[in-house]
């Protein structure tokens, strides 16, 4: 595997860009403690993330913000808490609960290399939870968390940085690679990125990809809707999905990887549309 990188984004804000596409994971340090958003999918990127916040600072790492359900953001939270705080939508909380061994069961069958360390790693839920918004003073800097409702999923939360014109927006974001829909509401999800491209934004973390802008934000945004255009008529004339899944095909984003991922949106748009 290959090492991961840190981008330095802001005066002691940091994010760990994940091998292979796989999923980011951002810091905050202060002297007061370190926030990190999200946990890396293997034990040894949690162990470089740690190593990374000791170098940052003297300072514990004190919360973690869970963006939302899927294993590969949620399999190593037992890295960092106890004792650090888990944060996260209270959705968020119920779909852990819900479906954390699934998404355990779900990663070890795909990554089966990885199988024995997911067996032995704790299932952690968010012990704080929040409904709609919640702000954290961190070190003297404001950090908000934004739930956008229903959109990658039922419990995400964004993290925003006001003064760093900066935000942490997790899996609503897969920059330049086509997104895992498997649990999405593409409707919510296409109005969240509109709502985000409204707001004061320089620097967009993704959850998987390269750290991004407004502009890759369009990106994710257009290619959705684009999914969910070319559905439509199989919804509206009663075609079955099948036949929508075999011939509905987004010429235009042929140099994203894993075009894979198309058929699971072409099913949630389908099952929304009827």
């Amino acid at each position: 595997m290959d090492e991961p990188r840190f981008v330095e984004l802001a005066d002691g804000v940091h994010t760990m860009l994940s091998p292979e596409l796989m999923s980011n994971c951002t810091l905050v340090a202060s002297a007061e403690g370190v926030l990190v958003v999200d946990a890396p999918y293997t034990r040894a990127l949690a162990e470089a993330v740690q190593a990374y916040a000791r170098r940052l600072t003297p300072a514990p790492i004190r919360w973690v913000v869970s963006s939302h359900y899927h294993g590969d953001h949620i399999l190593h939270l037992g890295a960092f808490a106890p004792p650090a705080v888990v944060l996260g939508h209270a959705r968020n909380r119920a779909n852990i609960a819900a479906f954390g061994e699934s998404e355990r069961a779900h990663f070890s069958r795909h990554r089966p290399e990885l199988a024995a360390e997911y067996a032995a790693v704790p299932i952690v839920l968010p012990s704080l939870t929040y409904s709609d918004e919640l702000t954290l003073y961190l070190g003297g800097r404001e950090l908000r968390l934004w739930h956008p409702g229903p959109a990658h999923t039922t419990g995400d939360t964004v993290l925003f940085l006001p003064a760093e014109r900066l935000a942490v927006v997790a899996d609503l974001l897969f920059s330049g690679v086509f997104p895992v829909a498997r649990s999405a509401h593409l409707g919510g999800w296409i109005a969240a990125l509109e709502a985000l491209r409204g707001m004061d934004l320089d620097t967009v973390v993704p959850g998987h990809g390269p750290i991004s802008t407004r502009q890759e934000l369009r990106a994710m945004r257009d290619y959705l809707a684009a999914v969910r255009d070319a559905v439509a008529p199989y919804a509206r004339e009663g075609l079955p999905l099948d036949r929508a899944l075999a011939e509905v095909r987004l010429d235009g984003y042929s140099a994203w990887p894993h075009p894979e991922r198309l058929a699971q949106a072409v099913e949630r748009a389908y099952a929304e549309l009827t």
